[in-house]
């Protein structure tokens, strides 16, 4: 639904009461160009969600892209301030020490902090999805996501692609 300034607008609150919109910009599958074009027209259709992940991920390379538009649309746009940005931690790095790096490389990428949402991709690793096997747990790095969540560093976060 568009409001009178043409920004898709309505919101769900999550648990924490952060407000975060029902319709979002999903960006896996694209290519670097696509990524950028997609971004571009979303924003200017009114899309305020945009959902990305870490560059590892083979469905994923364009978190870094994400955020170079991020930066331009914001220069245009005051709006620019009130995007939601969701990410994912790739199985890879679960783990304390992972995880902290993939953060740190998400706040570079994205160059924004706090990040809206980030979320753990997936509980573990299999062949196809892993170069190499984790350092840790989900739960070492779910440990790692509620830091910096306490530190105001991320806004809110979960899972995705966890069997409940």
């Amino acid at each position: 639904v568009a409001t009178a300034n043409g920004v898709l607008s309505p919101t769900v609150k999550l648990s924490n009461g952060v407000a975060m919109p029902r319709i979002g910009l999903g960006l896996a599958g694209l290519t670097e160009e696509q990524s950028r074009v997609a971004v571009r027209m979303g924003l200017e259709m009114g899309y305020r969600l945009l959902d990305t992940a870490a560059e590892k991920a083979i469905w994923y390379q364009n978190e870094r892209i994400v955020g170079q538009e991020i930066a331009r649309f914001a220069e245009r746009n005051a709006e620019g301030r009130g995007l939601f940005v969701t990410t994912k931690i790739h199985p890879e790095d679960l783990g304390t020490a992972a995880t902290e790096a993939a953060l740190e490389s998400a706040y570079r990428n994205l160059q924004r902090q706090p990040i809206d949402l980030v979320l753990l991709h997936y509980p573990r690793c299999w062949p196809e999805l892993c170069a190499r096997d984790p350092e840790g747990t989900w739960l070492d790095s779910w440990r790692v996501l509620e830091a910096h969540y306490k530190a105001g560093r991320i806004r809110a976060l979960g899972v995705c692609n966890f069997a409940l």
